[in-house]
């Protein structure tokens, strides 16, 4: 009997632990006071990390930009006529977009902008952009700048850090659809050149009576190249769009933003359509003469310093072809409503009275505000 006293008499009563809430485990499930305790630790952590998140402050949406009613009636008239992606991007650039905060960019922010900066530079000037330029811009930004490590290590920078700048910029790989044009080394001398030639020549005609002309090539079917098709499909056929027939457009606009009558002209099949007056060889003296002062746009550079080919030839494209899908849509349901199902007749003799109608229109509306002359 003197042996029990080394023993320990076993608790055989039932252990009743506090009842937890619910969604948590129940500690007299366990089978031993250790997995209890174990548990009931859990428990303990998973009350105080809730009650943590419930006193938090909770995320707070992003404060809204405000528009008056007249930006938004901008807004929606911009949207109905070119979709809501488009207004987005359009409205963004115009209004202003605020940046949300991000993680702190590899190098300080004004020599990340500065590279930025440059390498849509050599893009907008038709240089080829990839991750070698990239780098190699990064190293000439950082040498330029003194920039060093905290420890006063150089900076490394990886391709990695290059392909997150190109993504950050948005640029994607593309494939190159044409050739980018070349502007004359002496272009600054050339545009100042010609823009003091202007201002003299200006100086003392009413705006009214400055006028800008400019001629550009139409398609006689001006349609669009792109169009819905079921996915997957290997032919997408669009009436005309292998009809390489143009006409030649004179546009005019007056530095008020006046637009003057449409010249078109045609190709003639016979010498009968060539006017009966002969063009002197003194024209120039003939218009000197007449108090015509003429101001010719320096060769090739008329992508910049011609202001219709800036802005006013792609808005008049662009609505003539919107026209011309619109009379075929047109016809397709007058066809329709009779019963039949026939192509529109695509001959000149068909489409040169809906030239002047169309364009008739466009100059007394859609072109109405726009403005055509900028210098």
């Amino acid at each position: 009997m003197s042996l029990l006293r080394y023993f320990k008499i076993a608790d055989k009563t039932p252990r009743s632990y506090p009842t937890q809430p619910p969604g948590l485990p129940d500690l007299n499930a366990e089978a031993t006071p250790e997995d209890a305790a174990a548990c009931a630790a859990a428990n303990r952590e998973i009350l105080r990390s809730q009650e943590k998140a419930a006193t938090s402050n909770s995320k707070k949406r992003g404060d809204y930009s405000q528009y008056d009613e007249g930006q938004r009636l901008k807004i929606a008239r911009y949207t109905i006529d070119n979709g809501p992606a488009k207004a987005s991007r359009h409205f963004s650039a115009l209004l202003g977009k605020r940046e949300k905060p991000g993680r702190p960019t590899f190098l300080p922010a004004d020599i990340d902008r500065a590279v930025q900066r440059h390498l849509r530079q050599v893009r907008r000037e038709g240089g080829v952009i990839n991750r070698s330029v990239v780098l190699a811009t990064g190293r000439g930004f950082i040498i330029s700048k003194g920039h060093r490590n905290p420890d006063g290590s150089p900076v490394l920078l990886t391709r990695g850090w290059a392909a997150s700048l190109i993504t950050r910029m948005g640029y994607v790989q593309r494939k190159g659809t044409k050739a980018s044009k070349k502007k004359p080394d002496d272009f600054p001398a050339i545009k100042g050149d010609f823009l003091d030639r202007f201002v003299h020549a200006a100086r003392d005609i009413p705006p009214e009576m400055i006028v800008n002309f400019d001629q550009t090539g139409l398609s006689i079917v001006p349609t669009s190249s792109w169009t819905l098709a079921e996915k997957g499909a290997k032919q997408v056929e669009i009436v005309g769009l292998d009809d390489k027939r143009q006409i030649t457009a004179l546009l005019g606009c007056s530095l008020t933003g006046d637009l003057l009558p449409l010249q078109l002209i045609y190709t003639g099949k016979t010498d009968k359509c060539h006017p009966s007056y002969a063009f002197p060889d003194d024209w120039q003296e003939l218009l000197a003469s007449n108090n015509i002062r003429v101001i010719f746009v320096p060769a090739c550079c008329t992508g910049d310093l011609q202001p219709l080919d800036l802005t006013g030839n792609g808005d008049f494209k662009a609505s003539l072809k919107e026209c011309f899908i619109a009379w075929f849509a047109d016809h397709v349901a007058a066809e329709l409503d009779n019963g039949i199902s026939t192509q529109p007749d695509l001959r000149l003799s068909t489409l040169k009275p809906l030239h002047g109608v169309k364009i008739t229109w466009m100059l007394l509306t859609t072109l109405h505000d726009v403005a055509l002359y900028h210098m």
